[in-house]
């Protein structure tokens, strides 16, 4: 019943240490629920093509 251990690491982020990860910690749960595998792979592929 109580927070999970994601909410508690997100909970004690150090802001000066990581800046960019704190201003998504609390939208985190949406952000890496969204099945972005694909473009991701295209885009790594993009990127070693010459």
């Amino acid at each position: 019943g109580g927070p999970t251990y994601r909410e508690r690491v997100f909970a004690e982020l150090d802001a000066e240490e990581f800046p960019r990860l704190s201003t998504v910690a609390r939208r985190w749960e949406d952000l890496t629920a969204r099945d972005t595998y694909a473009k991701g792979v295209r885009a790594l592929v993009k990127g070693l093509l010459p």
